[in-house]
């Protein structure tokens, strides 16, 4: 049984003007999932809006940007639907060193251009070290490429068509170490395979799926509580209506729900995962969500989430967004 909780704001009367005008079919949040070994297991919590248009999720406790506020940083690729523009974004968390506001910075722009997923690799995989890896959209050519944190873009081979999520590990989970994982569908179902980063570019189908409908996929060789060397994925189940947080075990290609985590109007996109505690806890997964209520046939059954505003005065601001994350924000439990 699930129970679901939810907080909402109380209105002071502190003097404050909106600075987010949320628009609840694509706004998208940033949250938490936790597993067994960050229990209680289940637990959903959107802690920060973000803004709209996002694409990929990952994270990097290396200082990446240069600026002396830039470790321990997830990062995502944010589309300027006016400009048509991408950039490499930042979200910043609540913790040190971070400044906030803002939350969510464009740091570079990226090209005219629509991307897929973007992951995160330390090791020097022949592109340089410490560097970010994306799929991206083209009707004629989709692009597996690379992104370094000086703001140099480049494809680098191509792909084929229907790839939309992109994990990394070091870890040998029976087909190398170093390598590149991925999703992608077609008639036959999805597949599960492997990307080479070196030149010129091997990608192979290791496993036809028991399950479909993937929205994300991200690896981790910790053990949160199903075993080491998981990939772990959210995907929308056409028949129940619901997203599932799930495991794929490499060494047999099954894939297994673990628990819901909403409906599918909660439109979760992105996953990652850190051991690191960057203010909400250790060894927790990461998402991006926005909520689509025209999904789901009567809509949403999810409640909205208020909108974000801003006291006058920036240590006023900060206080407003601690105050969404502590009281403003959605928490399910799967119990």
């Amino acid at each position: 049984m699930k129970n679901k909780l939810f907080l909402f704001p109380i209105l002071t009367a502190c003097a404050v003007q909106p600075v987010l005008a949320i628009d609840y079919d694509t706004s998208m949040w940033f949250g938490t999932i936790r597993t067994p070994l960050s229990a209680p297991t289940g637990e959903v919590v959107d802690r920060l809006f973000v803004g709209d248009n996002f694409k990929g999720l990952t994270y990097a406790d290396q200082n990446l940007i240069g600026a002396p506020t830039t470790p321990t940083l997830f990062y995502s690729i944010r589309h300027d639907a006016t400009s048509q523009v991408s950039y490499l974004d930042t979200i910043a968390t609540p913790v040190a060193p971070h400044t906030l506001p803002p939350v969510v910075v464009d740091r570079f722009g990226i090209g005219n251009l629509a991307y897929n997923a973007l992951t995160f690799a330390s090791p020097d995989l022949t592109y340089g070290s410490t560097g970010f890896y994306t799929l991206r959209e083209d009707a004629a050519s989709p692009q597996f490429g690379t992104i370094t944190g000086a703001g140099a873009f480049q494809d680098q081979f191509a792909i084929g068509n229907q790839f939309d999520s992109l994990t990394y590990t070091s870890t040998d989970v029976s087909f190398g170490a170093n390598l590149f994982y991925y999703l992608r569908s077609d008639s036959a179902g999805t597949h599960f395979g492997t990307i080479d980063p070196h030149q010129p570019g091997t990608i192979t189908d290791r496993w036809l799926l028991n399950l479909d409908n993937f929205d994300a996929l991200v690896a981790t060789s910790t053990d949160v509580g199903y075993g080491a060397n998981l990939f772990y994925y959210i995907r929308h189940d056409e028949t129940t209506n619901q997203h599932e947080f799930g495991t794929i075990n490499p060494l047999t290609g099954v894939a297994v729900d673990r628990f819901g985590i909403g409906t599918r109007a909660d439109d979760f996109d992105e996953l990652t995962f850190t051991t690191t505690d960057v203010g909400y806890g250790p060894n927790l997964f990461y998402y991006l969500r926005s909520e689509d209520t025209g999904i789901v046939p009567g809509g949403s059954t999810a409640v909205p989430e208020p909108g974000t505003y801003g006291l006058i005065g920036s240590g006023a601001l900060l206080l407003a967004v601690w105050l969404r994350r502590l009281i403003g924000r959605r928490t399910l439990v799967a119990v």
